[in-house]
């Protein structure tokens, strides 16, 4: 609940500007203390992100822009203060970087992301905030270059096959995750080379 400094201490009502520091302002409609309507930050007198509220929680599309104020860097939806549906963040080229499903506040349906020329980087799947089904993410390191790990996962254990194979094609790691989610069976290690 938001109330005034000053004097009686009442309840903001009605549109408001709230000082946060030096660069960043917000105005903001209020109804008894609480955010009921739009909600806009400005930094350095710019529109940084829009936002809506209904009676003190998120609702509605949240929009973040880039420096200029126009440009969309981030926009997702929320209803009951909770994240519902598509969350989607982008690049200072306007490229897609990421792009989740949400249901109710948890991460539900496909998470994926992607390099700035626009190539997938991750492509995963949860169910009620846990990890569900094959999950593919590519990763670079230092040591090994390029390499793509594929996994299985149930109600967010890690289970069934799972394999790292290098960008030439040579395998990495490769073996399987019981029902509980711990190493079984034969699990074969190589160098980038194919080496054991």
């Amino acid at each position: 609940v938001y109330r005034y400094i000053t004097g009686d201490k009442k309840h903001l009502e009605g549109e408001c500007r709230l000082a946060v520091n030096q660069r960043e302002y917000i105005v903001a409609d209020f109804n008894d203390g609480l955010p009921d309507g739009k909600w806009e930050t400005y930094r350095y007198n710019v529109l940084y992100e829009k936002r809506n509220y209904k009676k003190g929680r998120l609702d509605g599309q949240v929009i973040t822009y880039g420096a200029d104020g126009k440009t969309v860097i981030a926009e997702s939806t929320s209803s009951d203060g909770k994240k519902n549906g598509r969350y989607v963040t982008y690049y200072s080229n306007g490229q897609l970087s990421r792009e989740q499903e949400f249901k109710e506040g948890k991460e539900h349906g496909y998470l994926r992301t992607y390099n700035q020329d626009g190539t997938l980087k991750w492509d995963c799947n949860y169910e009620d905030g846990k990890m569900q089904g094959q999950q593919v993410q590519m990763y670079e390191s230092n040591l090994y270059g390029y390499f793509v790990k594929t996994s299985n996962y149930e109600r967010g254990t890690l289970v069934g096959d799972y394999s790292e194979v290098y960008a030439n094609g040579n395998v990495k790691d490769k073996g399987q995750y019981d029902k509980n989610g711990k190493k079984t069976g034969v699990w074969i290690s190589k160098n980038m080379d194919g080496s054991l």
